[in-house]
């Protein structure tokens, strides 16, 4: 009986990590492109459902970004900081890119252009299983460090290398904003 109730309660709580998980990865397919609705699900999972340290890893990563692109509001930096703890020390790929690049983009908010670089560059060396989309984004990223030293012809070239992954990506609004903002330079 011990063994059946320790069994139970076991793949209960795979089955909640499972389905958070699952809801984790469903919120991150379409956070760049509404982070609205991606915010209200994020803030909405409940505590008792991040059943890992990987789990709650992710949730706080998202989170950061959400409350940074729905609001335009300052995150709050512990929830970037222990994800980036946890991804970057033995975490998945896709986790270590997405905790290097947020990070990069947390040093850039500060207006920190050099850490800032060190991360995105940090985040491009392991973006082996980034999207084209990400990578689109983290190029861009980039040319804004190039524009803030005014280094014009190496923010040309990453918003070409932007473009050309949101092109491949299929994001053509993405794709036609960095023309344009190309063109403006």
């Amino acid at each position: 009986l011990l063994i059946i109730t320790a069994i139970t309660i076991v793949s209960c709580n795979d089955a909640r990590k499972s389905e958070t998980y699952r809801l984790l990865e469903d919120v991150e397919s379409y956070m760049w492109d509404r982070p609205d609705s991606a915010l209200q699900i994020v803030t909405s999972i409940d505590e008792s459902d991040l059943t890992t340290k990987e789990l709650k890893a992710k949730r706080d990563l998202f989170k950061w970004y959400l409350v940074m692109k729905a609001t335009n509001e300052t995150p709050e930096a512990s929830l970037l900081l222990s994800a980036y703890d946890s991804f970057t020390s033995k975490g998945p790929s896709s986790e270590r890119f997405l905790s290097y690049l947020f990070k990069g983009i947390d040093y850039m908010l500060s207006k920190d252009y050099e850490s800032a670089m060190k991360e995105l560059v940090k985040a491009e060396e392991d973006s082996e299983y980034a999207s084209t989309y990400l990578l689109g984004i983290l190029h861009s990223y980039k040319g804004l460090i190039h524009k803030s030293y005014y280094d014009y012809p190496a923010t040309i070239s990453e918003n070409i290398l932007a473009a050309e992954k949101y092109l491949e990506a299929e994001s053509m609004r993405r794709y036609f904003v960095t023309l344009d903002g190309i063109g403006l330079l």
